[in-house]
This record gives structure tokens, sequence and C-alpha cells, in this order.
């Protein structure tokens, strides 16, 4: 088990990922004050929101199914 995370690739790997992961939380937050800043209601921020995630939560099964048969 030493050897997963002492090895230098790993490290990097798990690094990238986690970095990934701040950097995309905080560009989703910033992306949401800057549109109240930029002068957006709350309820057009909400519904562009709730459009992306309503497209991600019909797509995303979509392909699942689809490399699923694939």
């Amino acid at each position: 088990m030493k050897e997963y995370f002492y090895k230098k690739e790993y490290k990097y790997m798990y690094l990238s990922i986690f970095f990934y992961n701040f950097a995309n939380a905080l560009s989703e937050t910033f992306g949401t004050v800057m549109l109240y800043k930029a002068g957006l209601p709350i309820y057009l921020i909400l519904l562009i929101y709730g459009f992306r995630f309503l497209i991600t939560g019909l797509i995303t099964p979509l392909f699942i199914t689809i490399s699923h048969k694939i």
C-alpha cells in the first residue's frame, strides 16, 4: 500500500485531481457572484443553473446507456 502513496507519479496525480476540483469549485462560486454583480437578478441565476443541472441530469444517463452498449 505504501508504494501507491510514496511514488512521485501518484502524488502528482492526487494533487492534480485535488487542485482541479478546487479550481472548479472556485470558478462556480465566483461565476455566480459575477453574474449577480453584473446585475442579473437571483431568479435568472437560479433559472440558468436549473437549466444546466436539468440538461446534465437528462443527458448523463443517456450517455451512460450508450457507452454501456458500445
